[in-house]
């Protein structure tokens, strides 16, 4: 059975559909539903359904610039992610650890029943991730030094 699953595994980490299926840490920590549907709570009222995986949603709503280049890739216009020009090891490595922090933050904002706009959620993610003033559940997942792209 353990087979099986890693199998599956491998073949939705290469799946291309998505285009950013390069962070594995996230990756991992959204195959578990809890956090899957902590983001869908989050952004309850953000199109969800438009992106190929919840992985480029949270991806590209945390990081909207990548927004066009992410509608392209799925029109068979851009490359992944991965594939980017500009975008090096380093960045996938920093984006990869925020988007975990992001996650574990959405979590604790669902279990401790408090609701924050998706925009707003996200703005408190770059501000936590910068080591400004913090509401209390992101100061328990974001350290204090920058996790933004550089």
């Amino acid at each position: 059975m353990g087979g099986m699953r890693m199998t599956f595994k491998m073949e939705h980490r290469l799946n291309p559909c998505s285009f950013s299926s390069v962070f594995r840490n996230f990756e991992d920590l959204i195959e578990s539903e809890d956090y899957k549907d902590c983001i869908r709570i989050m952004a309850a009222k953000k199109k969800i359904d438009k992106y190929n995986d919840i992985m480029d949603f949270t991806f590209v709503e945390l990081f909207p610039e990548w927004k066009g280049e992410c509608f392209r890739f799925y029109a068979g216009k851009a490359v992944p992610l991965k594939d980017h020009p500009v975008v090096t090891h380093q960045m996938i490595k920093e984006w990869d650890e925020y988007l975990c922090r992001a996650g574990e933050a959405a979590k604790i904002y669902v279990e401790e029943n408090k609701s924050l706009p998706w925009n707003w959620f996200r703005m408190s993610c770059y501000a936590a991730a910068g080591g400004k003033q913090l509401s209390l559940p992101l100061k328990k997942v974001f350290p204090t030094k920058h996790l933004v792209k550089k």
